[in-house]
């Protein structure tokens, strides 16, 4: 075809396209790595897959925020790990030979992960500060968790999954459910099929269903379409319709939350423990209509919530400090009087450290300067830039609105608290989920195709960097 089209054009041979994939990966790996010389401090988030051939991969994702008050993203490396099983000492070594390779060992500041027992262990291993377990993650064992407990909530899922699955292998059923939709001046809805390892899609298979309730129903009850036979295990009752329903109502909150966690474009770990508060006392109240199975799921969601989220804890987390620099919630309204306490009191000593760093440097570069004559006299003097001062000063701002941007506002901000930004920076620009591991998972899907599954290791590295690095200039 290329010959048809252009007959003088020559198709460049496999060297010369791994030679210019090369010099474009080192283009970008250089723009990258000058960026990272900038940050004071960084994140990463990493998870391991497996490709349709079974090879283990690892993919490293980074995360900060910088100077401009900007939150910037890029993928690091996508590591095969060969014969290396994937056991916390491989990928504790893997995640360690990624951050000397980048020059991070000092800067990281947190390491992100799902709840799998080999990655945590691996997090404990290189010895950053804060290993967190993806928020996105824990939630969806929470929701998980809550519906194994109540049996009608659990049942009727099963029973929703195995109609969605009769609808997708039938041809004829899904043509006429279309059908139906026409006649009822319905939307084209089709049904969703759950699956396990997908946020929030127990939610989205029950919604689909509740949505298409009557035209699934006529389509279950047609005998010209549905045997006998395959629609009595098929055919919803009135009390397991109200199951979804209820379902549909509960799961909601934590769908949205689950979005708002996933955010690109803001700060979300600071949102973690806000949203949990929200969940736990808005969303998951009791109400006086409520009837036993919901009692049982929300006392359920309640109790996973505090366990998988370790609430209880008298430890101080990255979340607790984050949502203090979070000018959305820097009153610290979702803890008790206890708990605020504690972090303000923990966020002084942090900030008493680091400025006890800062007069050294200043001493130095004094030193090297001439210092003005009431400078002289007044050594110890504290003005406006005082730690203590400006961290005063910033608790007693008013509390900006929830739909307001924390970045904009630490952007016009820093100036006037220059060490408070300082810390904030290093936690708002934490993550709260591994969504972008997900969506490198998504990239290396459409890369390692059925045609492709025998690329090497170190060819899959380079096309998914160039793939997810693509935003960064050349």
């Amino acid at each position: 075809m290329i010959h048809t089209a252009e007959p003088g054009y020559q198709v460049p041979c496999e060297r010369t396209i791994k030679k210019r994939h090369q010099m474009y990966y080192n283009s970008i790996r250089a723009n990258i790595e000058k960026e990272l010389t900038e940050a004071k401090s960084v994140a990463l988030s990493t998870d391991e897959w497996s490709s349709r051939v079974q090879e283990s991969y690892l993919s490293i994702e980074i995360q900060f925020m910088n100077e401009n008050c900007t939150l910037r993203r890029f993928t690091l490396c996508t590591e095969g790990l060969k014969d290396e099983r994937p056991n916390a000492e491989n990928l504790a070594l893997s995640l360690i030979n990624t951050m000397e390779s980048w020059n991070l060992r000092e800067k990281t500041e947190a390491i992100l992960h799902d709840n799998a027992r080999a990655i945590q262990l691996a997090g404990q291993l290189t010895e950053v500060p804060y290993n967190l377990n993806c928020a996105a993650h824990t939630l969806q064992l929470v929701v998980q968790d809550s519906l194994n407990s109540v049996k009608p909530y659990k049942s009727v899922l099963n029973k929703g999954s195995d109609i969605v699955s009769h609808f997708s292998h039938s041809n004829v059923a899904s043509s006429i459910l279309i059908q139906r939709q026409e006649h009822l001046n319905m939307p084209k809805r089709k049904l969703i099929q759950r699956v396990v390892t997908r946020w929030d899609s127990s939610l989205d298979m029950a919604k689909s269903l509740v949505m298409n309730k009557q035209p699934v129903s006529l389509v279950l009850n047609d005998r010209d379409v549905t045997k006998k036979k395959v629609a009595q295990s098929f055919i919803m009752k009135r009390r397991e319709w109200n199951c979804l329903e209820e379902i549909v109502k509960i799961l909601t909150p934590f769908k949205i939350t689950t979005k708002l966690l996933c955010s690109e474009s803001s700060p979300t770990l600071s949102l973690v423990r806000p949203l949990l508060k929200a969940l736990k006392t808005i969303h998951l109240k009791a109400q006086l209509k409520d009837n036993l199975r919901i009692k049982k799921l929300k006392l359920a969601a309640k109790a996973a919530i505090n366990r998988r989220f370790d609430l209880d804890t008298p430890n101080l987390t990255a979340a607790h400090f984050a949502s203090f620099y979070d000018p959305r919630f820097k009153n610290l309204d979702h803890e008790t009087p206890l708990m605020r306490n504690e972090i303000i009191k923990a966020v002084k000593e942090r900030m008493e450290a680091l400025s006890a760093d800062s007069k050294e440097n200043n001493k130095v570069n004094n030193e090297k300067e001439n210092v003005s004559a009431l400078s002289f006299l007044f050594p110890n003097r504290k003005n406006s830039h005082d730690v203590i001062s400006q961290l005063n000063s910033y608790i007693n701002m008013p509390q900006i609105h929830h739909d307001s941007n924390p970045l904009e506002w630490w952007k016009n901000q820093k100036e006037r608290f220059p060490l408070v930004f300082q810390e904030a920076q290093k936690f708002l620009g934490i993550p709260a989920t591994s969504a972008s591991s997900e969506r490198t998972f998504s990239t290396a899907g459409q890369i390692l195709r059925a045609r492709r599954s025998a690329l090497k290791s170190e060819n899959v590295n380079t096309l998914i960097f160039l793939a997810q690095n693509s935003h960064v200039e050349t």
